[in-house]
């Protein structure tokens, strides 16, 4: 018996030919394609390199869960959150984490954000962290810096200065512009700059440092601007290198004693103080206390005017 015939037994592959779709590539779509695209994220953090950015995990990098959450750098990780980036591919090392929260940034190397919204750690910058609170930024050329919380507070190198290792610990609208440069909370301190490295502002509303080791310890509008000088109490200017000014009143800017102009140093070394009454004691014999104020004051004048 055949079991074949002697006609050519014709075998036919069929190959199903399929249209590949190239993804385009993020960096090519407008800014407008770029939000509309669940592949892509525009971040705009005010850099001149702001760009659309893929999806695509960075190598060893983790996005654990959220929504348009970006982790292009190499080791870094975003745990939650939306609209949250670690890392970049330009950068060098990464190693950046976003742990949650809304529209953070994180760029260069070993940067954390913790949480909150819109937080920014920029470019060229390494071992910094943003704990949290909302819209707060530290800029490129701070590195090793901190921001603990609030609102709006930025440690940022001003002109060509350096700003690492700077802190705002809270507050609203503090500034940091020189290296070591420190404001524990408050309102709208800042502009340590022009030179206020290792300067402190430990508080207060619109305190100012521009002194090398500068501090004003709290108040309002208080200015450190010498060297190693000190500031407290209400609109108090230690403008010489090493004075020190203290207002212990509570006489406001465009009131008596000293009118519309601060309470203001004029030489190197001086110790200015304006207050109700001075009171020395010398151990521990509270009834030997010397109190000079306005009603004596003269008297001193005359013995220390003596021959």
């Amino acid at each position: 018996m055949k079991l074949l015939s002697n006609s050519a037994i014709v075998v036919m592959v069929v190959l199903q030919v399929v249209n590949v779709v190239h993804a385009q590539s993020c960096s090519e779509l407008s800014k407008k394609k770029c939000k509309a695209s669940t592949e892509c994220g525009y971040f705009d953090d005010g850099e001149d390199d702001d760009e659309c950015i893929s999806t695509n995990i960075g190598k060893f990098s983790i996005v654990r869960d959220g929504k348009k959450n970006f982790a292009p750098g190499k080791l870094c990780t975003v745990g939650g959150g939306e609209d949250n980036l670690a890392g970049t591919v330009k950068d060098k090392v990464s190693m950046c984490v976003v742990g949650g929260g809304k529209g953070n940034l994180v760029k260069g190397d070993t940067n954390v954000v913790s949480g909150g919204k819109g937080n920014y750690i920029l470019k060229d910058l390494e071992g910094s962290t943003i704990s949290g609170g909302y819209e707060n930024q530290i800029g490129s050329g701070a590195s090793f810096s901190v921001i603990t919380g609030g609102l709006d507070n930025y440690v940022e190198p001003a002109f060509t200065n350096s700003a690492r290792s700077g802190t705002v610990s809270g507050g609203i609208g503090n500034t940091v512009y020189a290296t070591g440069g420190v404001v524990t909370g408050g309102d709208s301190n800042g502009g340590i700059s022009y030179g206020g490295t290792n300067a402190v502002i430990t508080g207060g509303f619109g305190n100012d440092a521009k002194g090398i080791g500068g501090v004003v310890m709290g108040g309002r509008m208080g200015n450190a601007n010498g060297k190693f000088s000190f500031a407290y109490g209400n609109n108090t200017y230690a403008q010489n290198d090493h004075s020190m000014v203290i207002a212990l009143t509570d006489t406001k800017p465009d009131e008596e004693p000293y009118g519309t102009k601060p309470l203001s140093s004029d030489e190197d070394g001086q110790f200015l103080v304006y207050a109700e009454q001075f009171t020395f004691q010398i151990g521990n014999n509270v009834d030997e206390r010397l109190m000079i104020k306005k009603s004596n004051i003269k008297n001193l004048i005359d013995v220390l005017n003596e021959d």
